[in-house]
């Protein structure tokens, strides 16, 4: 911020009723919304911790029990392991992600959770599934879903068909490309 003197003394106008005098700048507020405290990281550095305990578990049991499809295996760790939707709370347990469960055998690309939220967050935030670096011009060609955000035309990631609509796929690939959904667990490779 310059003071009056200093633009005065730059321009050559000092003293001058006409010199503008600068303008004061703003200082932000802080607000419990503008800060986070070392309470509000002990909390998120929790939730994310029993968010990742809990992933690790869930896969190590699903793999022993087997038979799972792709479907019912990702349903089972969202639900089990994160909040609802849209919470506070799942933002907080955001910081376990990504993280990656399995490998699609028939494509070879690791399948990882992920978390997204565009603009109102937590609101609009969710977790998903997705393959790992799948470009969205390769997604379709790779036999997959592109998921993309429905306020804004954001591209998150590609999904396997076994975790995405008929709809989804004929919106945003081209058509006659979908094959059998419901393939069995045993297609799965996972990670510890």
């Amino acid at each position: 911020m310059l003071s009056m003197a200093v633009i005065g003394l730059c321009s050559g106008l000092e003293g001058n009723p006409l010199t503008p005098m600068a303008e004061p700048i703003a200082e932000v507020p802080i607000t419990p919304l503008t800060v986070r405290t070392v309470e509000d990281w002990a909390r998120i550095g929790n939730a994310s911790g029993r968010a990742r305990s809990c992933l690790e578990a869930k896969v190590k049991k699903i793999e022993a029990l087997g038979g799972l499809t792709l479907e019912a295996m990702t349903a089972e760790l969202i639900s089990g392991c994160f909040a609802r939707a849209g919470s506070g709370e799942q933002r907080d347990q955001a910081d376990a992600l990504p993280f990656t469960y399995a490998v699609h055998q028939s494509t070879g690309l690791p399948l990882e959770l992920v978390y997204f939220c565009s603009d109102v967050c937590p609101t609009k935030g969710r977790v998903s599934a997705r393959w790992t670096d799948v470009a969205e011009e390769e997604c379709c060609q790779r036999g997959g879903v592109p998921d993309i955000h429905s306020g804004w035309p954001i591209y998150v990631g590609c999904v396997p068909e076994e975790l995405s609509s008929l709809d989804q796929k004929e919106m945003h690939c081209a058509p006659n490309s979908l094959g059998r959904a419901g393939h069995p667990i045993s297609q799965y490779r996972y990670f510890h």
